[in-house]
């Protein structure tokens, strides 16, 4: 199964794991999308653990797509 995700902070209001998720199972593609939710100084190591964790995508959120530049 294929992880992907939503990085940023004080994000459990959003809808993108619901809408991903049902996208997901109504085209039968086995995935998961995930809220990633951390603090400011966890983002550095998270992204270069990306693929470790065997997360194949993510969206990000401002001001954290300023540190994944």
């Amino acid at each position: 199964m294929k992880k992907y995700g939503l990085l940023g902070h004080n994000i459990s209001y959003s809808l993108s794991p619901k809408m991903h998720n049902f996208a997901f199972k109504f085209l039968g593609i086995d995935a998961h999308y995930d809220l990633f939710d951390m603090p400011e100084g966890s983002v550095k190591t998270f992204l270069e653990e990306l693929k470790e964790k065997n997360i194949s995508g993510i969206n990000i959120t401002v001001p954290y797509k300023e540190i994944a530049y």
